[in-house]
């Protein structure tokens, strides 16, 4: 009995031994699988388990920023940092999305012992005011890592790096090795280099050093980028995906418009207002603009075949050369919209050139004038043509050659039709709109599809009284207006808000034609 007593005490130790060694093995599993951190720290603070879901408490962050154990991705959502080290978390990828920034004085902005990937859609601006921007080093004292960090850029996002040195690695261990894929990278390092120290340098995807000109990655001797004298780079080094340029066939104020220009054509020197192309479309938008050229065509449509020319709001273009039109078209073009356009040129306002048509259609309204001619082809024999459908208003004048000549064709469709002159038509004789004499009309031209209330008024009774004398104009108006004047050459010297009523206005020098509002025309006495 007292045997059998003994052998259960003993079957029980070895059961209790047996489950204490089960739950040992069991509590050192889960620790194992759940480790203290996850191997990077932001602004100094390591993120673990405790805190990666709560990294927006830190101390120095705003914005939104989250991690995922799982996939090792940080995401940041204009986000604002004071840095971030990764030290162990081996392929740790930081994904951008908006505009974020890690700026710093006197700490690394952005650190790295181990690979690391910067990728998204978004902007990052990685700033120290006493260190590098950016320190791709190689593993921690201690680590088992034995591979070459690098720093991986791609996804189309764009990294700015501005410190002593901007982006830097350090020749005397494993660090060191940057990856650039399809990403813009703008660095910028004073004191000791823009991008230097790199034990490997990689542009993929398209991407190439674009600033400085000439600048190189020198992996023999500096493992820098240097300038085209050899020096390391101290401005600042922009590289990004070369995109091949394609010109899309027309040019404002003489500046060709590209692929690489379209979305800033209001910084254009005599640009203002907005004017927006779309490439899928072919449609250039104005809307309120104004564009000013000096021996150039404020548009010219060299080869981009059907072009349309939208009109929102009111717009001006005012053009200076004896050989441009204000609209130039080389090719078949459209003007079109529910805008207003004043189009004022030295030469002609609206200039056909080779065998070519344009057609005005929707609601615009566009006041044409010329020193030379209103509208024109380049040259009767190559059958020019011009089309206005619908409910357009034009009002037309060229003082030297003729208001709409030497076209080929001019074409009223869907009810326009010429009301002023009276009587006045399209002459394929002469390739121009005539007068009821047959002479080629010099004054204003109104083409519409319904009977302005102005025709009768200013055909039968000018709505104006004026004169001049030692320099001055002296004129009476029924209605408050706005008074253009002009010299010979249709060229806009002044413009005047004038109420209704008796007015004095001094002239300019070389002042010849005045234009009241928008319909009367006259020259000066």
């Amino acid at each position: 009995m007292e045997t059998k007593k003994k052998e259960n005490e003993k079957m029980k130790r070895t059961i209790t031994l047996g489950l204490f060694f089960v739950l040992s093995v069991l509590f050192y599993a889960v620790q194992a699988q759940e480790p203290k951190n996850y191997g990077f720290e932001i602004n100094g603070e390591v993120i673990g388990p405790g805190n990666y879901q709560n990294i927006t408490t830190i101390p120095g962050v705003s914005g939104m920023i989250s991690y995922t154990p799982e996939t090792k991705v940080l995401k940041m959502q204009n986000a604002e940092l004071l840095s971030i080290r990764n030290m162990e978390n081996e392929g740790m990828t930081i994904q951008l999305t908006g505009n974020n920034s890690v700026r710093t004085t006197r700490e690394l902005a952005l650190a790295m012992n181990v690979s690391t990937r910067i990728t998204g859609h978004g902007t990052l601006m990685a700033a120290s005011r006493n260190n590098p921007a950016i320190l791709i080093a190689g593993s921690k004292m201690g680590s088992s890592s034995e591979s070459k960090t690098v720093l991986t850029v791609d996804g189309g996002c764009t990294l700015t790096a501005i410190g002593t040195q901007g982006i830097c690695g350090r020749a005397e261990d494993k660090g060191g090795g940057l990856i650039i894929d399809g990403a813009t990278v703008k660095a910028t390092g004073a004191m000791g280099g823009s991008v230097v120290e790199l034990l490997s340098f990689e542009l993929r995807g398209g991407c190439a050093i674009r600033q400085p000109k000439g600048a190189v990655f020198d992996a023999e001797e500096t493992h820098s980028i240097v300038d085209a004298l050899g020096q390391v780079v101290k401005t600042e080094v922009i590289i990004e995906p070369i995109v091949e340029e394609e010109d899309y066939g027309f040019s404002i104020v003489g500046i060709p418009i590209t692929s690489l220009n379209y979305q800033r054509i209001g910084e254009i020197e005599g640009v203002t207002g907005s004017v927006v192309y779309n490439p899928q479309t072919k449609v250039l938008t104005l809307d309120g603009a104004s564009i000013q050229a000096s021996g150039q065509a404020g548009i010219w449509n060299r080869e981009n075949y059907d072009m349309v020319v939208s009109l929102m709001g009111k717009n001006k273009i005012v053009t200076e050369s004896r050989s441009f039109g204000g609209i130039t078209f080389s090719t078949s073009g459209r003007i079109t919209g529910h805008g207003e356009l004043d189009l004022s040129a030295t030469y002609s306002g609206i200039l056909l050139g080779k065998p070519t048509g344009l057609r005005i259609d929707g609601t615009c309204k566009l006041v044409i004038s010329g020193g030379t001619f209103g509208m024109r082809g380049c040259n009767k024999e190559f059958r020019e043509s011009i089309r206005i459908d619908g409910a357009p208003l034009l009002k037309v004048i060229g003082l030297g050659g003729g208001s709409i000549a030497e076209l080929g064709y001019l074409g009223l469709e869907n009810g326009s039709q010429i009301w002023l002159p009276r009587n006045a038509r399209f002459s394929g004789e002469k390739c121009a709109v005539v007068d009821a004499n047959g002479e080629i009309v010099k004054t204003e031209i109104l083409i519409s599809n319904v009977a302005p209330e102005s025709a009768e008024k200013v055909e039968t009774e000018p709505s104006i009284e004026a004169y001049t004398h030692e320099g001055y104009l002296y004129l009476t108006l029924p209605c408050r207006e706005t008074l253009y004047i002009y010299d010979l050459s249709g060229v806009l010297l002044s413009s005047v808000n004038l109420s209704a009523g008796e007015h004095r206005v001094a002239l300019p020098e070389r002042a010849f034609l005045l234009r009241v509002g928008d319909h009367i025309m006259k020259t000066l006495d």
